[in-house]
């Protein structure tokens, strides 16, 4: 199967022709463009990538001052908890302490009612010896003070089980507060985190996509200056010249290379949708003989990644054609071939699933369409 992104280095190659020269080498040059424009975004990528890179590092320095907090916030919740703990203990005892203040605080307020309805004066009258009466005055002050000394006792716990229920309850909604703020920072720190790793990751997967396609473009220039130089060294040395009319007066006039369905046809849209056949792509058997167009030069007779044994044929004045997805290739560099003679058998090389052969027509580098050229 033809590649839908035919490279620069082919499209070059499919125009070597002599005297093709200044174009194709126009061809190769717009390759080096693009393996300068790749390498530029490379260069850019890698900064940016240490500026991430940077930017991680200092996210995992945030991180790990969070990471500090929140261990310190735990801290603060255990002592918070211990502290509560421990005021819910006191609270249970003062509890109990609380009952038995008002048990105490009913006794008292019952005796001092029981005294004070008997009162001190008519306690004094009751009595007849008057030194009697005196003790029992002075025995009736002391248990009075007595009994309101432990009522103001019994008032002040009371009143200070109440400040610890309030204090208790404060600590409890503190506790809340850290929890959540505990909740809040982490959430923060892991979407943070994820956020900077999955930047990082598609940058490092968009780099390696991009090396990938350097790799291949320098590959494709080594390939292409080397057929290139080995075709201009052909033509360059070659002597004998064609003697079948030219073949821009063959319109409409050529043979086919082969019989067989026309699959794809030139300017349709390839299978990808990202680009248009140069050519046609015929449907034939296995085996099926190739035969030359018109008179000329081979070129090109080999294997080139995305066509699998490919021929070219230099048909002078600028004009080439080329096979492609053979089985075999019956002639070499430097033959020369007659119209109509067998140059190759069809075969599935290159890529393709099925037996094909790939057939185009190239003026000056540029593809032409071959229903203007062959025979109904």
């Amino acid at each position: 199967m033809i590649r839908t992104a035919l490279t620069s280095a082919l499209l070059v190659l499919l125009c070597v022709s002599n005297p093709v020269f200044a174009n194709s080498e126009a061809e190769l040059e717009a390759l080096r463009a693009d393996i300068a424009k790749l390498q530029r975004w490379l260069n850019e990528a890698s900064d940016e990538h240490s500026k991430i890179h940077s930017q991680l590092g200092t996210t995992n320095n945030e991180i790990a001052e969070l990471t500090h907090k929140i261990e310190s916030t735990k801290r603060k919740l255990e002592e918070e908890q211990a502290r509560l703990k421990k005021l819910r203990q006191e609270q249970r005892q003062l509890d109990e302490l609380q009952a038995s203040y008002r048990l105490r605080l009913k006794q008292q307020l019952q005796a001092a009612h029981r005294v004070g309805s008997e009162g001190p004066v008519k306690l004094l009258l009751n009595q007849d010896d008057p030194q009697q009466a005196q003790r029992m005055l002075t025995y009736f002050r002391y248990f009075n003070r007595a009994r309101m000394a432990q009522i103001q006792e019994t008032m002040l716990e009371l009143d200070k089980l109440s400040r610890i229920e309030d204090v208790i309850h404060e600590h409890e909604d503190a506790l809340n507060a850290t929890r959540a703020d505990f909740s809040r920072q982490r959430l923060a720190v892991q979407k943070k985190k994820h956020k900077q790793k999955q930047l990082l990751a598609s940058l490092q997967q968009e780099i390696s996509s991009q090396k990938q396609r350097l790799n291949q473009k320098e590959a494709d220039q080594k390939r292409l200056e080397k057929l290139l130089d080995e075709v201009r060294s052909l033509v360059e040395n070659s002597t004998q010249k064609a003697d079948a009319r030219p073949f821009k007066s063959l319109k409409r006039k050529l043979p086919k290379p082969v019989g067989g369905r026309v699959l794809h046809a030139f300017g349709q849209r390839n299978q990808e949708g990202v680009g248009r056949w140069q050519g046609w792509m015929i449907d034939v058997p296995e085996g099926t003989p190739v035969k030359a167009v018109h008179h000329g030069q081979v070129v090109y007779s080999g294997i080139l990644r995305g066509f699998g044994l490919l021929m070219i044929i230099d048909h002078g004045d600028d004009y080439l054609t080329l096979y492609a997805h053979n089985e075999a290739l019956l002639y070499d560099v430097g033959s020369w071939v007659n119209q109509g003679e067998m140059i190759a058998t069809s075969g599935q090389s290159g890529g393709v699933t099925e037996p094909r052969v790939y057939f185009e027509i190239r003026y000056k580098g540029r593809p032409q369409d071959p229903a203007v050229w062959l025979k109904r």
